[in-house]
C-alpha cells in the first residue's frame, strides 16, 4: 500500500520510510527473504572454516558463505566444487543495500577466492561488495548451534535504533 515509501538518503543509501502513524501492535511489513542461508556440511563451507581456525578470515565463515551464496550460477560454475546460487536480479538487489564504500577487496576474500577457484573466479571486488551487503544489512537467524541468516529487502531498508519503537 501507500503507508511506506523507499527514499535515498546521503550515507544511508535506500532507507524505507513510514507514510503514515502506526498503532501499536499493527503489522508494518510482510516480507519473503531475498536471499538466505545456513551452514552446511558442503566443500566450499568447510574450507571456509579452514581458513577461519587458521586465522585467514576476518569474520565468521558464515558472513562468507552468505556472500559466496549471493553470486550467479554463472559466478560460481567454475568454482572447484560449486554451490547454489542466485539470479542474477536478487544479487543486484542486495548490491542495492547500504554498506561501506569500499575500492578493493579485502585480504580475507582474495584468500577465498584463490581457495575456490583454480580459473575463471568472480570478480574479488564484487565478492567483497556482496560480504558487506550481509555484514550490514543481514538479520541472523542462527538457532540450536547452527549459523543461519537472512537478507530482507524492505526489512534491511528500516532504520535501526537502540530503542525501537517496532519488533521483528
Amino acid at each position: 500500500g501507500d503507508s511506506v515509501r523507499v527514499a535515498t538518503y546521503e550515507g544511508k543509501g535506500r532507507v524505507l520510510l513510514a507514510e503514515v502513524d502506526f498503532e501499536p501492535g499493527e503489522r508494518i511489513l510482510l516480507e519473503y527473504p531475498l536471499i538466505e542461508v545456513v551452514e552446511d556440511s558442503s566443500q566450499a563451507y568447510q574450507e571456509l572454516i579452514r581458513l577461519k581456525q587458521a586465522e585467514q578470515l576476518e569474520f565468521s565463515p558464515i558472513f562468507y558463505w552468505a556472500a559466496l551464496s549471493s553470486l550467479t550460477p554463472q559466478q560460481v560454475a567454475s568454482a572447484c566444487v560449486p554451490w547454489r546460487a542466485v539470479p542474477k536480479e536478487t544479487q543486484v538487489q542486495a548490491l542495492q543495500l547500504h554498506m561501506e564504500d569500499t575500492s578493493a577487496p579485502s585480504d580475507s576474500v582474495l584468500r577465498i577466492v584463490e581457495a575456490l577457484w583454480n580459473k575463471d573466479p568472480p570478480e574479488a571486488l564484487l565478492l567483497e561488495r556482496l560480504l558487506q551487503a550481509w555484514i550490514y544489512n543481514s538479520f541472523d537467524l542462527s538457532e540450536d548451534g547452527k549459523q543461519a541468516g537472512v537478507i530482507f529487502l524492505a526489512s534491511a531498508m528500516m532504520s535501526h535504533s537502540c530503542a525501537p519503537n517496532a519488533a521483528w
